[in-house]
């Protein structure tokens, strides 16, 4: 990843490149679901509360890093482990379609999510920032920045579920929406 944002710093796209821009919660371009009526049974007011709570902060942290002066550059908008292969000692990212301008922070909030719930889960994220800072500086301007893009993770899939078609996806939605509460209630416990 870090060898990605590198060359992203330096890369000169061609005029006229057009990738979406995380510079809303919701960057991707399907319409944002979660508190319509159809899904009020999914969000109880307490739940709703959490979600709402989530966006704002969220957004907070967009607004910080558009003030900052450090200009959007080319991410690969899904680098989690299912999308990194490793074959004779290199690794390799794979699936490229929702590249996007942000910022690296917003990157490896996405890498981190998917590690939350893991109980070696700061010791896998120290040595990941260990790894990044051999190539880059590590790009978290003030503690909980990441994390509050860990937190868009969860409530951008929450809302691609609610999106989605498929029928799988919405046997699972309740299970879904509740398990990123819970993992929005650990992210933000830091805040209060």
């Amino acid at each position: 990843m870090a060898g990605l944002h590198g060359h992203a710093r330096d890369y000169q796209p061609p005029a006229g490149l057009s990738l979406l821009c995380f510079d809303r919660v919701f960057p991707f371009p399907e319409p944002v679901l979660l508190f319509e009526e159809r899904f009020s049974g999914l969000f109880p007011p307490e739940r709703r509360a959490i979600y709402q709570r989530t966006i704002t902060w969220v957004q907070r942290a967009i607004d910080l890093l558009m003030n900052s002066g450090e200009p959007m550059r080319i991410l690969h908008g899904d680098l989690h482990q299912w999308n990194v292969r490793y074959f004779r000692g290199v690794l390799s990212p794979i699936d490229f379609e929702d590249l996007m301008w942000g910022w690296p922070v917003q990157d490896i909030a996405t890498t981190l999510y998917d590690i939350l719930d893991q109980e070696d889960y700061s010791i896998l994220r120290d040595a990941f920032q260990q790894g990044y800072t051999i190539h880059n500086p590590w790009p978290e301007r003030y503690t909980g920045e990441i994390d509050a893009f860990i937190a868009a993770r969860g409530v951008g899939l929450v809302n691609f579920i609610l999106n989605d078609p498929n029928p799988s996806w919405k046997a699972q939605a309740g299970s879904f929406v509740e398990r990123v509460e819970r993992r929005l209630r650990r992210l933000m416990s830091n805040l209060d």
